[in-house]
């Protein structure tokens, strides 16, 4: 056998024990879990058996890594892609004991392999990998039901809750989300908002059922138009649009702020067209949180943050 394909039988030896070692961690926690140390949750991949209070949890949401720190049991978290966090959750950037797994769109692997969880926690980025995942440990797909936003963040919070018996402490924060929400906002019923994501020098809209539908649906932002059609990508617009539609309030999300490719512009995003509207003569262009609002969504102070920034427009 010559050097080179020496090499490759090596090589390849490599991914086939890498292959198996996974495989068999895998199959070790899922032997681990019985009736009596685990529960089973519905997600949108089927049911899956969970550990009680597990001790390991790779997190990709950043939404559920809020309530993970709402609920107390940050202690838990041994991974997290570090690539894209918000500055209030910073400290989980900043703790060289965490691991970093990648990217919330490309996730690495061997890190999480690594960080040897007992579940990992994923949500719509990471969607076309949890078969990858769950070959690692216990995988639980967490959504967000844009036409029931906030109580499908409860559903989230109930879930934790559940996985470490703090369904009581789940319950009281998901008061204080409603409580938050009723007084921070409601002061603006009787204007019209249009909610946009500058990427790029294009513009996206959202309205009701939306990706970000509960500005209208849960902090009653009256919407500029009913006919905007929901999407997870928005409706793509120009600015001749937002002129037409005059918003009393136009809400900007910068998609390229929110991920670290520069600041927000408003020299360019407020072209002549955009003074035009009633949003912008009266001061109320609101250039919105981009790290909370896109990155951090369906968390516990992500969402008190999205409903203060609204309740403090006048």
């Amino acid at each position: 056998m010559n050097i080179e394909y020496s090499f490759l039988f090596i090589f390849i030896l490599s991914l086939s024990f890498q292959a198996c070692k996974n495989e068999s961690n895998s199959n070790a926690k899922s032997a681990d879990l019985n009736d009596d140390n685990s529960i089973v949750l519905t997600h949108k991949f089927g049911e899956v058996r969970v550990p009680n209070s597990p001790e390991n949890v790779v997190l990709f949401d950043l939404g559920v890594l809020d309530i993970f720190d709402e609920l107390g049991i940050e202690e838990n978290v041994v991974g997290i892609p570090k690539q894209t966090i918000p500055k209030y959750l910073e400290k989980f950037k900043n703790d060289n004991s965490i691991i970093n797994t990648g990217s919330l769109i490309e996730p690495n692997f061997q890190k999480v392999n690594e960080a040897n969880p007992d579940l990992i926690i994923i949500s719509g980025r990471q969607e076309k990998d949890f078969d990858e995942f769950s070959k690692i440990a216990p995988t639980l797909f967490v959504d967000l039901d844009y036409k029931d936003y906030i109580n499908s963040v409860y559903e989230n919070l109930d879930k934790i809750g559940k996985i470490y018996n703090l369904q009581e402490e789940a319950k009281a924060i998901n008061e204080d989300i409603k409580q938050t929400i009723q007084s921070e906002t409601g002061n603006n019923k009787d204007l019209k908002g249009l909610f946009v994501m500058h990427n790029n020098g294009k513009f996206s809209a959202y309205g009701k059922n939306s990706r970000f539908g509960f500005l209208h649906d849960d902090f009653g932002i009256t919407p500029v138009s009913d006919d905007i059609e929901a999407s997870s990508h928005g409706l793509s617009i120009s600015s001749e649009y937002i002129q037409e539609m005059n918003p009393d309030i136009l809400f900007i999300l910068d998609r390229n702020a929110a991920i670290g490719e520069g600041k927000i512009n408003k020299d360019i995003i407020e072209n002549g067209l955009i003074k035009e509207t009633s949003a912008y003569k009266n001061n109320r262009i609101v250039y919105l949180s981009p790290e909370v609002w896109y990155l951090a969504g369906g968390g516990v102070n992500s969402i008190k943050m999205m409903a203060k920034e609204v309740g403090e427009i006048q």
